[in-house]
């Protein structure tokens, strides 16, 4: 499977946040994401798509530059290096499956819920020096482009479904 062509940029790398629903998460993400500004040693630039329940102001981390958009992940991938989201966040899916490098924050505190938990290619990082360094290292990353269906049941014939439903009529 494909994801979205996307073109190597040298310089600037340009970095997707991806927002959670737990708007705490997307703060623990921003504020690691502070911590990390004295260790990056590449010009990073920052773009956040929050989560539609959950509002950002860029004003509230100065240190980032933050610009906000609310477009179509879909749309929007393709103008980006790395991802960079929170433990929960599925739309880390869309990234990966589109090819792009993916950053997942980790609290110590918490297990790995992560949908892409397994993947070797995905960093997860718990500190702002891991965090610099996997920023660093997957700018020189080649991403293996997933098979959809390592995340995907996309049969149209729904066979799963038929037979649970069939389970429940003949029970």
């Amino acid at each position: 499977s494909t994801g979205l062509k996307r073109k190597k940029r040298i310089g600037e790398i340009k970095v997707l946040i991806l927002g959670d629903t737990i708007p705490l998460y997307t703060t623990q993400m921003l504020k690691l994401l502070e911590q990390a500004q004295p260790f990056i040693k590449v010009p990073t630039s920052y773009v956040i798509k929050p989560h539609p329940t959950h509002q950002i102001h860029s004003s509230d981390y100065p240190s980032l530059n933050l610009r906000i958009v609310f477009d179509p992940l879909g749309e929007i991938l393709n103008n980006f290096d790395i991802t960079y989201s929170a433990n929960l966040t599925s739309a880390s899916i869309d990234a990966y499956l589109a090819g792009l490098p993916v950053v997942v924050i980790l609290n110590q505190m918490e297990l790995n819920f992560s949908p892409l938990r397994g993947q070797p290619d995905v960093r997860f990082v718990d500190t702002p020096e891991k965090l610099a360094e996997a920023f660093y290292m997957t700018q020189h990353q080649k991403v293996t482009m997933p098979d959809r269906n390592d995340f995907f049941f996309l049969d149209p014939e729904l066979p799963r479904w038929r037979r649970l439903l069939s389970c429940i009529r003949s029970g």
